[in-house]
């Protein structure tokens, strides 16, 4: 099968979420939109999965993110070994290293698909997901955005928790769903969305380098699209030594990686018309998280931004009443002795 290759040229700094997508799409189409850098090793198994969909008609927008390695090769060899298939077509976008936002909304500019689905290079979608979830968005005209299930595997064992997940995947005759309130995912890939309401709100934000996936989501929440859940299996993410865990954690730059995310999604909820209060907390939990990192790892400007955030969204008492508390003990005690209380039970909790 034939692998376009696209040059993207260099971009101007991002307007926070990117330059709007062309809401015209051609119907039915799904847009498999799948940001790499550096992870040869992995991208032709998330290829292998998109093109092993039961589902057509398909498109694979590969985004490489300034990769120095071999990805570009072993994604030429891999669509190499697919027989040509009028009804999926695969693109291979290649910008400067800008970040996974910067490559998703690239995606989206290039992308026809009626139906919108994010794939991370280490990660799988089970055979049936994209024609499960399809069916679901056509059921009814109103949905915006299904999801289901999904693993999380170390990367050694995923292609058997694939092969299981193939078998007992449900074909769209036999999916069930129903509408729902519940939260998406913070990940994308269990999730389908309708170009439409993508094309309806801002895009991938790129300023976000961590997180950037629980951002986005969160301001999706924040527009209260209509949603759906079907049971099954659709995805599995891939953990290895290079995962996305540990790409940032315990690193100076990386909690202020997680400030910018908590920023950006606290900026968001504040500017939008239907933020409640638990997409509030949600913010100010994250802002915990960087608190009790930079702690350890951060700088006391940090820290205390990072307590103040808690202190500002916070929405349940117990756990403002509790960062009000440690915000006054850090300025007076200091961040070690704010280490030491924190090992108590009460703040543990």
């Amino acid at each position: 099968m034939r692998l376009d290759f696209i040059d993207l040229p260099a971009a101007k700094p991002p307007d926070v979420h990117g330059a709007p997508i062309p809401k015209g799409f051609k119907p039915g189409l799904v847009s498999v939109i799948l940001p790499t850098f550096n992870r040869a090793s992995f991208l032709p198994t998330a290829m292998k999965s998109v093109w092993q969909q039961t589902y057509r008609p398909v498109e694979l927008l590969i985004v490489d993110d300034g990769s120095t390695d071999n990805s570009a090769e072993q994604a030429q060899e891999t669509a190499d070994s697919w027989p040509n298939d009028p009804a999926f077509s695969a693109i291979y976008l290649r910008q400067a290293n800008r970040g996974a936002s910067a490559a998703r909304n690239q995606g989206l500019l290039h992308s026809r698909g009626e139906f919108i689905q994010y794939l991370d290079s280490d990660d799988v979608l089970v055979r049936h997901k994209l024609a499960s979830h399809v069916s679901v968005l056509q059921a009814d005209e109103a949905l915006d955005i299904v999801w289901s299930d999904w693993l999380v595997v170390p990367s050694g064992e995923l292609q058997r928790h694939l092969e299981q997940a193939n078998l007992l995947g449900l074909g769209p005759e036999e999916t069930t769903w129903q509408a729902t309130k519940k939260t998406i995912p913070w990940e994308p890939w269990p999730t389908l969305t309708r170009r439409r309401f993508v094309a309806q709100h801002s895009a991938w934000n790129e300023k976000t380098s961590r997180w950037d996936d629980w951002e986005y989501a969160l301001r999706i929440m924040a527009a209260d699209p209509k949603r759906a859940f079907a049971p099954g299996t659709v995805c599995i993410q891939g953990e290895h030594e290079l995962g996305r865990r540990r790409d940032f954690d315990f690193d100076p730059a990386g909690v202020e990686k997680g400030l910018v995310a908590a920023r950006e999604a606290g900026a968001a909820l504040i500017h939008g018309s239907e933020s409640r209060p638990e997409y509030d907390q949600l913010v100010a939990d994250r802002y915990w998280e960087v608190f009790i990192e930079s702690l350890h790892h951060g700088s006391h400007s940090q820290t205390s931004e990072a307590i103040k955030g808690a202190c500002r969204y916070g929405r349940r008492t117990p756990f403002r009443m509790k960062a009000i508390f440690l915000n006054i003990f850090l300025h007076i005690g200091g961040a070690k002795a704010t280490s030491v209380l924190l090992r108590r039970r009460y703040f543990r909790d």
